[in-house]
């Protein structure tokens, strides 16, 4: 990985990708809270298809 970013307002994290063939690209973590309260991620795409 080339960095990890946090938004502070969304709490969702922004990964940048540091080894080919996704070098330079990011995609994204949003986080929610499941039926039982407990944090689920859902990766958004964000560069990568």
């Amino acid at each position: 990985m080339r960095s990890i970013a946090v938004n502070q307002q969304t709490a969702q994290l922004e990964i940048t990708l540091d080894q080919p063939p996704f070098a330079g690209q990011t995609f994204y973590m949003a986080p929610a809270w499941d039926k039982d309260g407990y944090i689920v991620w859902r990766c958004l795409h964000g560069d990568i298809q």
